[in-house]
Parts: C-alpha cells; structure tokens; sequence
C-alpha cells in the first residue's frame, strides 16, 4: 500500500503505511528502506541516509540501500564514501546491474577508464536493457583513444534507446574526427530530429 501511495506522489499516506509496518515489525528492512526512498524524493536527504542505514543494519544483505547511499553521497560530492557505498552494495549482492554502473560511473570521472570499462561491462552483463550503461562505456572507451570501440558501444546505446540523443551526438562527432563524414552527417540530423540543438558552426 506504501508502495502504491508513493507511486502517486502521496508521500504522507505512504509514510503512514510504511509506519503501520513498523509499529508491527520494527526491524522489517523493506518498509524502512521506502521510508527512506520518500525522504530522498522529498529532499531529506540526512534522514533518507539514517533509514538506508537502518534498513541495512536490519538486513546486511539489503543492496539497494547501499546503491541508494552511494548516490547520495555522490550527489553530496563526497565521492570516496560513495564508492565505498557501491562497493558495499556489490558485496551484500553480486548481481545488483546498478550497483555496478554506479561504481563504474565514479571511476570513469575519477580517470579509471580501465576500471569503469570492466564495471560497466558487468553491469550490462546483468541488465542489458539501461542505455546509459552503453553510452558511458562507450565514452570511457572514447576517453582511451578507442573510437571504434566507442561507436559500436554508442550504437548498441540507441538500439536499447534509438531517442538517446548524447548518444547520437557522440556517434557523430567521432565519426567527424574519424572522417567518417557521410555517416557524421547522417547522425548529426538525427539528433537533430530528436530535438539536439547544434551549436552555431557544427
């Protein structure tokens, strides 16, 4: 019932319901780790982060709890805490797609592009069906000097998503510095009929 309340943005009736669970089971980790996904959603982020907390220490094993921390932290720019948070959530459970991606996504802007690479092919291991994973794997590819390894990934990106506008423009501009330029200029109009506004002189 929590769940449905939240699902249409009735936070206070969600909060009751999730609260009527834990007045019969303190300790039930699900009903905590919503509460904390309402505070989140509210902006409350210091008592989303106790209840992830609480929920974890309920159930060890409670992985998207640790995935939501990490993208507090990460949001907070403490990014140290946040690797460790998806870290965390990779331990209590080695199948969480997220968990994978997320960790991916702070080496990739840490400079591990090797690393990121590794994580993000995990990730789409477990979940083939999130373009971002493609297009961030993509980018780390391209970050390394590995064009052509970067295109495919940018491809299978808008195959997962084809309205993936970044992913169009990436194909493009690299298809531009690889002179490529028919296939630069066939990606560039479709981002541009996806609603990409080039900059004056592309």
């Amino acid at each position: 019932l929590g769940y449905l309340y939240s699902g249409m943005g009735d936070w206070a009736r969600a909060q009751s319901a999730y609260q009527m669970v834990l007045d019969i089971n303190p300790n039930h980790s699900n009903a905590i780790y919503n509460l904390g996904n309402i505070y989140r959603d509210q902006g409350r982020l210091s008592d989303a982060l106790a209840m992830y907390q609480r929920a974890i220490k309920a159930d060890p094993g409670q992985s998207d709890a640790y995935v939501n921390m990490g993208a507090i932290y990460q949001r907070q720019g403490k990014l140290e805490q946040a690797k460790e948070s998806f870290q965390m959530a990779i331990k209590a459970n080695g199948q969480n797609a997220r968990a994978f991606f997320d960790l991916g996504y702070v080496e990739e802007h840490a400079g591990n592009f090797q690393k990121a690479i590794d994580l993000y092919q995990k990730s789409i291991e477990l979940d083939s069906t999130n373009p971002e994973a493609f297009y961030n794997f993509g980018n780390s590819y391209a970050r390394l000097g590995k064009n052509s390894e970067a295109i495919a990934l940018y491809l299978q990106a808008t195959q997962v998503d084809y309205s993936y506008v970044d992913a169009w423009v990436n194909l493009s501009v690299l298809s531009f510095m690889m002179g490529d330029f028919t296939n630069a200029v066939k990606y560039c109009d479709q981002a541009i009929l996806l609603g990409y506004k080039a900059p004056v002189g592309y």
